[in-house]
């Protein structure tokens, strides 16, 4: 019991000197220093949620007017969802594509060639368009 009281009194007394071993410091900042903001990486930024958000030209029919079912697919009758990804620039352009999900037997380069063959809105933030990184499913089914 007194061994147990005496560790106790030991860690109590431990913690309280952390605290007041902790160094305060105050910065202050330097006003001469100029302060230099990289507009470049800011220009490059990538959003992933817009206050408005990237729109197909002609709407979702459009791209799915544009996916053609790969004919290795359809021999094998292989069904599915692919997921394909991209980055909308500012200018509406599809860039850095991705497949984040594949079935293969063509069915990935058939949802990739869908995507980057539609024109876009861009993506909006404050009023200003921006790169918006999209997910676009698209499923495979025979009938």
């Amino acid at each position: 019991m007194k061994k147990m009281l005496i560790i106790m009194i030991l860690l109590t007394g431990a913690m309280f000197a952390q605290n007041e071993m902790a160094v305060k410091t105050k910065l202050t900042p330097d006003k001469k220093a100029p302060v230099k903001l990289d507009t470049e990486s800011l220009a490059d930024s990538i959003y992933v949620e817009a206050d408005k958000m990237p729109e197909p030209v002609g709407g979702m029919e459009a791209i799915m007017k544009l996916v053609v079912y790969p004919e290795e697919a359809m021999k094998k009758g292989l069904e599915g969802m692919v997921v394909v990804s991209g980055v909308i620039d500012e200018k509406g352009n599809v860039i850095k594509t991705k497949v984040e999900k594949s079935i293969g037997s063509g069915c990935d380069e058939a949802a990739l060639k869908a995507l980057t063959s539609t024109k876009w809105i861009p993506g909006e933030v404050k009023g200003k368009k921006v790169k918006v990184k999209i997910a676009l499913p698209v499923m495979f089914k025979l009938k």
